[in-house]
């Protein structure tokens, strides 16, 4: 039912119960239950979830609570936030994150099966062009999502089951927000048997498929040809990157938000620090906890800052010394 989802920057996972409002966290190896999400159903396969890098947390669209709602979970404070939307669908919607084009794509599902949807980093949906078979989680097979990492296409996989039509391929192209068949296919998979994620490094599709009796294949589909592409980075630093204030004076704050408190005295330009945590969206800016080196230490928006690389110092040219006669 599409209820995992993974943080790229740090690893942790998510995931939904199914046939529950509980969502779960693993980070460092230990699960922690997340507070309740805003106005979840228990059926099994109402609310899929995604994590978005660029909003800083977790994405569950709620399609049938006023209208269309879409909640994000942000880790650094463990809370909930409603994006409010307006946007049609039913049980057993997908969601598929695009790292390319920094867009995640939601729809299909129980009586919305051809829809699909976009949110972009400014919290903004947009519905797209239909697709011309079905997409989802649902019973009955509603196809398989992913994406084309050699061109950030989305990739459905069109399951026949009894349905008279040919199990057929299909791409989705964000930037003439149109789509076209590729191809057919001959994949023995029934219902929510498969699993697709896109390896961007070998530029394939990455498939496992449960055949039934405990039995299983993998695949790997490459799609399209060209170049593999290599997505953009997902964040400016890291932990313990090296990092110097490019834009000052610049504030540093006692947590990642423009309304919370400065720790001291803003930092200049040229200010060196280290990352030690990180990193938070918040308040239309992407947030760093810097450890600097002198003065106040806490919470600095990454626009403000560059990494640093230390100069190579300048080698001392070796002196000879000879006596005098």
């Amino acid at each position: 039912y599409d209820h995992a989802a993974i943080d790229p920057n740090t690893g942790d996972y998510y995931f939904r119960e199914d046939h529950n409002k509980n969502i779960w966290r693993n980070t460092g190896g230990q699960w922690i239950k997340l507070p309740p999400a805003p106005s979840l159903g228990n059926e099994p396969g109402s609310n899929a979830a995604e994590y978005f890098p660029e909003l800083g947390g977790l994405i569950v669209p709620n399609p049938r609570n006023n209208g269309g709602e879409n909640y994000l979970y942000t880790p650094s404070s463990n809370s909930w936030s409603i994006l409010p939307d307006d946007f049609a669908g039913d049980y057993s919607q997908f969601t598929e994150y695009n790292p390319i084009h920094k867009i995640m794509y939601f729809g299909g599902g129980q009586g919305t099966p051809n829809y699909l949807y976009k949110l972009d980093s400014n919290k903004s949906v947009t519905r797209l062009a239909d697709s011309p078979v079905q997409m989802g989680t649902a019973s009955g097979c509603a196809g398989v999502q992913t994406l084309d990492p050699n061109t950030g296409k989305l990739v459905v996989f069109s399951c026949d089951n009894g349905r008279n039509t040919t199990n057929g391929i299909y791409e989705y192209d964000p930037v003439a927000n149109s789509w076209r068949k590729t191809g057919n296919h001959d994949l023995a998979f029934g219902d929510l048997e498969v699993a697709a994620v896109p390896v961007f490094e070998l530029g394939v599709i990455f498939m496992t498929v449960n055949i039934g009796g405990g039995a299983g294949k993998v695949y790997l589909y490459k799609h399209s040809s060209g170049s593999v592409i290599t997505p953009p980075p997902l964040t400016k630093f890291s932990l313990n990157d090296r990092v110097q204030v490019s834009s000052g004076p610049l504030n540093v704050r006692t947590a990642p938000s423009t309304a919370a408190p400065t720790s001291g005295t803003a930092q200049l330009t040229g200010a060196l620090g280290t990352v030690v945590n990180g990193p938070t969206a918040a308040d239309g800016f992407t947030w760093w906890n810097i450890n600097y080196d002198s003065g106040a230490d806490g919470w600095s928006a990454e626009d403000f800052l560059v990494k640093y690389t230390a100069p190579t110092p300048t080698p001392v040219p070796a002196v000879t010394l000879s006596a005098n006669p």
